[in-house]
């Protein structure tokens, strides 16, 4: 399993909202899902996500 601990990520809410976070704690549930635990720029606040529900690769715009 691979260790997320300390990456980057970022998740999207809605059209136009996107967080960003830092992965601080993941576990393996008894179901098989691996949850990160994130620490979100937006409000300090953590929270358990599934590793499906988080992105890794940093978005890009691209050039029109």
């Amino acid at each position: 399993m691979k260790n997320y601990v300390g990456e980057v990520c970022w998740q999207s809410f809605g059209y136009a909202t996107i967080y960003f976070g830092v992965v601080v704690d993941q576990k393996l549930e008894d179901n098989g899902w691996l949850m990160v635990q994130v620490v979100w720029d937006k409000s300090q606040s953590t929270t358990w996500e599934k590793i499906l529900n988080v992105s890794f690769k940093m978005p890009v715009r691209e050039k029109q």
